[in-house]
């Protein structure tokens, strides 16, 4: 049988195009939602998930190891591991009225074992937002500001890769009324753009939660007294467009006043976790997931 060599080294190069594609499966290979939105083998889906109580106390329903401290002078530690290790951040916290440190409950907090932000409103210049990023694990810091106008009452920030993150910046107007300014970067928090979008049309409550799955896809959670039921709003645009989501929480819930806490996303499914209370405090937290991007929801509490 006489040997084709131009066969052969065609079926050589197919079984390297396999070996090639079987790889870049493995190792940050891209693959797209039914919606169109990137899904990157390499986002962060071990971050925690800071939200807002009905109180304005500011909690951390996911436990993954990460969290913050203040020592009796106000300066900040990071702790990675459950604590087996942990690095002072850069930063000074009081909230002493007059002093010229950012104030810890208007401070946003986002850890992962990739990549750690805090963003803080400037005491000495009011105009300006500072963030400050490290990405291995608190040994160096990156530090950025961006110009804000307005007055600053909590900020929620987070990444889903190490370059794309968000952040929304609440602004107490009074009267349990807040304003929201999104703004969103996509190279690692060295620059940030706001996304001028219909975010403060839509529900312009107090903020408790908000989270992003990825660059388009995200959700904000407001809580109101004279609303019982949790107002849920999301956006496929990136922020440019919000709507109302209906999560269709059991009935045995609905008697119950419903805070929404910010949204977690492992890969595969959301995690939005909504916290139940009465008229003698909380009672349990349900939590709902969704494996469409947010399209339906069911109860999940394993």
């Amino acid at each position: 049988m006489k040997f084709n060599k131009k066969l052969a080294w065609m079926s050589a190069l197919a079984a390297l195009a396999l070996i090639l594609a079987g790889c870049a499966t493995t190792f940050g290979a891209v693959k797209n939602s039914d919606n169109g939105a990137k899904l990157e083998t390499n986002m962060i889906t071990d971050g925690t998930a800071y939200s807002r109580k009905a109180d304005g106390t500011v909690y951390n329903w996911r436990h993954i190891g990460g969290s913050y401290s203040l020592d009796e002078g106000g300066n900040v530690t990071i702790s990675y591991g459950d604590g087996m290790n942990s690095v002072k951040a850069p930063l000074v916290l009081s909230s002493d009225v007059g002093d010229a440190k950012p104030n810890p409950e208007n401070t946003g907090f986002f850890i992962s074992d990739e990549l750690t932000a805090i963003a803080y409103g400037e005491p000495d210049s009011p105009a300006l937002i500072t963030v400050i990023k490290s990405v291995d694990r608190g040994k160096s810091w990156d530090k950025v500001s961006i110009d804000f106008d307005n007055n600053v009452s909590w900020i929620n920030i987070g990444f889903t890769t190490k370059n794309d993150g968000w952040m929304v910046i609440c602004s107490f107007v009074g009267m349990g009324q807040e304003l929201h300014y999104l703004y969103t970067t996509s190279d690692g928090g060295k620059s940030w753009t706001f996304v001028d979008g219909n975010i403060n049309d839509v529900y312009n409550r107090m903020l408790s939660s908000a989270g992003f799955i990825n660059d388009k896809i995200g959700f904000v959670g407001f809580r109101y007294e004279s609303d019982s039921q949790a107002m849920i709003y999301m956006t496929q645009d990136g922020g440019l467009t919000w709507s109302k989501v209906n999560i269709g929480l059991p009935e045995e819930y609905q008697k119950y006043k419903q805070t929404p806490l910010s949204p977690a996303f492992d890969g595969e499914n959301i995690v939005l976790p909504i916290l139940l209370t009465n008229e003698k405090g909380e009672v349990k937290t349900v939590y709902m997931t969704s494996s469409d991007d947010g399209r339906s929801w069911k109860s999940d509490n394993s």
